[in-house]
């Protein structure tokens, strides 16, 4: 065979593989629109399944590369027949590929190799590691560089070497930040969620703690551990009280994963001066690894490490100023990040523990003098007396004295002196109280203010029970009072959490709501600014059409964004799931755009070496978008015709008729009724077309828009230039307004863009010629006069040089043509021409 046609075979083939590639990548991507949250993870899986099998290799595996650290992770790994797998989902240190690592992270730059020899000296750690994991060939690839996790594809062989095909790298690396957003979205989403769950979670917790007995409290904290354990994916939860003058720890409370044993039951406070300085500071200790720690916590991080502590948390347990212990949190196989809102939900259930464990020692000392005055005191209470019949005081506890700061003498004196102390507002409960205590066999209490004599407000509770003889006989009462004032403290600081949880909870739902509202809105119309009633009329046309099959013919100026709204009705229909298919009519030459449109077959003209699908092909069963379809050579034009009306047409050099279902809009800048006139445009391809015209306004006619366009774009611009704008003044936006824009809002960006890479500081400044300017409406003629003295301005400042970069044509954000058209139709001349 001849060398030509042997090179021609090859190069067909080529071919033929780099189209089954696109084909291949355009499938894979289609399928992450939309994607459900719990398909992300077996989709990435089959796709990397389909290119494994088209490069023919052993191995492809995506990595998530943490960019502050040194560690890498494989999240998602497939291999071919008989080939056992890598390590997944388990850290692994960059210091066994530290070549590799350096040209991915550091460098971002793709690392392949054919064979182990082509390694460099410098790459021998990677060589053995390539051994030991039986890897021939390699070909490693950077992904989504900024974002707060580094991705990578690798693709490897075992069985062979292979020549890897650099060509196809651009398109694995998009595949790849297709992969990593999806990854970071479903992160996202889940983190949202959590943090909903979470909030739900401490809402619950302090609720139940809300007037719980004391002897279900620690059966309680030991549940709450569990919980937090379970949700935030703990290794060890304890919770330890100080004693001896806080020179002891004992762990009071515990909960771990089934194989993770407690690690200690008592420590000695001295061996750990720096972390016990911190706790009776009220200061938490943190910290994702131990060399977070700083070089005086060094008997701190020889403690964590002897217990197999990787990260931890400690949060000091605080009541009334007086630090009583510590709850610990901690992890042991994997590394942790505390993040801002789990260390605030940690804080929240440290206070209601050392509120809980403060409430339970004192209600647990109560009880011990209770039991241990029993044989003296039937009933007893911390302020007791004995009330005669006649309301005189029989007996009364020198406790009172403490409580009320009366002494026992003046009660004595004065017995109306209890009733005296108790506040006004409560007085008729007390009254009330008095009367059916002696009417009633049967103690019962109630709970009212006191106003000591230093005027300190208590609560006490107050209970009654009246002493009945033998004979039924009515001796008096026996009264007992109980200080509660720490008590409710207690409850009102529990309830204002509470409510202030709740509260927060409510204010996150609301939030989530929003969002999610502000992202459908996104989704409507993506990247169309605008609030005048010019565009509110075209945004309800477009909303209005877009449920429909019909055609659309979109008019407007250059620049107005005639491409955006077509992007927005595809959107809106129903073959959203399906990519929109554009053509622009005027950058094609009249050679090729039949071919273009329509297909050819190999052979059908010279140069044609292979065949190829028609945009309409591609669009089977889409939208097709034909931009500037006032450029199309009138040949075309009826067989365009002939597809709008029978949805039939042939490729270029075949006799086959196919058929397709294609949705189409067409735009155009022209008049398309005077280029029917004058006898350039078909009639009847008009009138299919114009089933439904949208008109697009000019930016001269939509001035109020301006400063939300201006804001709109400067946001778009700040990454890419690199700069931040916080204001624009008053007259630079009214300047803008001013000006009429013949390039609409092309034009608007490009003077943004030009002005903010100008600009030095955060407030932006725009230069406009000032003959762009005036304050009145001019008509007709005053317009066009200010457009061909704006454009010959242009001209001048480019030397005359309509295309390329910096040319006229750029500047004014329009098409080359289009400037052309507009300076023969003004009549603009060069001077000396």
């Amino acid at each position: 065979m001849p060398e030509t046609e042997i090179h021609n075979e090859q190069l067909q083939k080529s071919l033929e593989e780099q189209i089954q590639f696109e084909h291949l990548i355009s499938n894979i991507s289609a399928r992450f629109i939309h994607i459900p949250l719990n398909r992300i993870d077996s989709t990435i899986n089959e796709a990397l399944a389909h290119i494994l099998k088209f490069f023919q290799v052993d191995r492809i595996g995506l990595l998530r590369i943490h960019a502050d650290t040194s560690m890498f992770i494989v999240i998602h790994q497939v291999c071919a027949d008989r080939i056992p797998p890598v390590p997944m989902s388990v850290e692994l240190p960059s210091s066994m590929f530290p070549f590799m690592y350096s040209r991915l992270i550091r460098d971002h730059n793709v690392s392949f190799f054919q064979s182990l020899d082509e390694l460099p000296e410098e790459a021998t750690i990677d060589r053995q590691t390539y051994e030991s994991w039986g890897i021939r060939s390699a070909v490693s690839i950077p992904i989504g560089d900024g974002m707060p996790f580094k991705y990578a594809i690798v693709i490897t062989s075992v069985t062979r070497e292979c020549e890897w095909p650099l060509t196809y790298i651009p398109r694995l690396q998009l595949m790849g930040e297709i992969f990593a957003n999806v990854l970071e979205l479903k992160k996202a989403r889940i983190l949202l969620e959590d943090r909903l769950k979470f909030e739900e979670m401490l809402s619950r917790i302090s609720a139940r703690f809300v007037r719980m007995p004391s002897d279900r409290l620690d059966d309680e904290i030991e549940n709450t551990l569990d919980q937090l354990v379970n949700f935030l994916g703990l290794d060890r939860v304890t919770v330890a009280r100080f004693r001896n003058n806080n020179t002891r720890s004992i762990a009071t409370h515990f909960s771990a994963r089934p194989d993770i044993p407690m690690s200690w039951k008592e420590l000695d406070n001295q061996e750990l001066p720096w972390l016990l300085e911190k706790l009776q500071q009220e200061q938490s200790v943190e910290f994702s690894r131990l060399e977070d720690l700083p070089d005086k916590a060094g008997p701190e991080k020889a403690f964590f490490s002897s217990i197999g502590v990787r990260s931890c948390i400690v949060i000091p347990l605080v009541t009334r100023g007086h630090v009583l212990g510590f709850l610990g949190c901690s992890t042991l196989h994997m590394p942790k990040t505390w993040s801002k809102e789990v260390v605030q939900g940690l804080r929240l259930v440290a206070d209601v523990f050392a509120n809980a464990m403060a409430r339970k020692h004192s209600d647990d000392k109560l009880q011990e003098a209770e039991q241990k005055y029993r044989t003296v005191l039937e009933f007893t209470h911390d302020w007791e007396y004995w009330a005669n019949p006649d309301g005189a005081i029989e007996y009364m506890s020198p406790s009172c004295e403490q409580i009320t700061g009366y002494p026992v003498q003046e009660y004595m004196d004065n017995p109306e002196k209890v009733k005296e102390i108790v506040v006004p507002e409560d007085r008729r409960l007390w009254d009330t109280h008095f009367h059916d205590s002696r009417m009633q066999p049967d103690a019962f209490k109630i709970e009212f203010r006191i106003r000591r004599r230093d005027g300190e407000l208590r609560w006490l509770e107050h209970i009654c029970r009246p002493m009945i003889d033998s004979q039924e006989n009515f001796l008096g009462v026996r009264v007992s009072s109980r200080d509660i004032t720490q008590r409710k403290n207690l409850e009102a600081q529990l309830q204002e959490k509470f409510q202030e949880i709740y509260r927060l909870r409510q204010l996150l739902e609301e939030e989530n709501l929003y969002l999610r509202q502000e992202i459908q809105l996104q989704h409507v119309h993506e990247e169309i600014v605008g609030r005048c009633d010019e565009m509110k009329q075209v945004l309800s046309q477009v909303e209005q059409v877009s449920g429909t099959d019909s055609t659309v013919l979109i008019l407007g100026e250059t620049g107005t964004g005639k491409e955006l709204l077509a992007k927005a009705i595809h959107h809106l229909s129903r073959f959203r799931d399906r990519p929109l298919v554009t053509v622009n009519c005027a950058c094609l030459p009249p050679t090729l755009i039949e071919s273009e449109l329509f297909g050819r077959e190999k052979g059908a003209f010279t140069g044609a070496l292979t065949r190829m699908v028609g945009r309409f092909e591609v669009a089977d069963g889409s939208t097709l978008f034909l931009d500037e379809i006032g450029e199309l050579p009138s040949n075309i034009q009826s067989k365009l015709l002939r597809v709008l009306e029978e949805g039939r047409f042939e490729r270029l050099g075949s006799n086959k008729t196919i058929q397709v279902k294609v949705r189409i809009i067409a735009a155009t800048n022209r008049d398309l009724e005077q280029e029917v006139q004058d006898g350039r445009f078909r009639k009847d391809l008009y009138y299919r077309l114009n089933v439904f015209p949208i008109s697009i306004p000019p930016l001269r006619n939509r001035s109020e828009d301006i400063p939300l366009l201006v804001w709109s774009l400067v946001k778009q611009l700040e990454q890419k230039i690199g700069k931040r704008i916080n204001t624009i003044s008053r007259k630079t936006m009214e300047t803008l307004q001013r000006y009429k824009w013949p390039g609409n809002v092309r034009e608007l960006r490009n003077v943004i863009e030009h002005a903010m890479i100008l600009t030095k500081g955060t407030t932006l400044v725009v230069h406009l010629p000032d003959h762009a300017v005036s304050s009145d409406k001019p008509d007709d003629s005053a317009l066009a006069d200010l457009e061909r003295r704006h454009i010959v301005g242009i001209l001048g400042q480019t030397g005359w040089r309509i295309s390329g970069n910096s040319g006229a044509a750029q500047i004014l954000g329009m098409k080359r043509t289009t400037l052309q058209s507009r300076i023969k139709k003004l009549g603009i001349r060069r001077p000396g021409a």
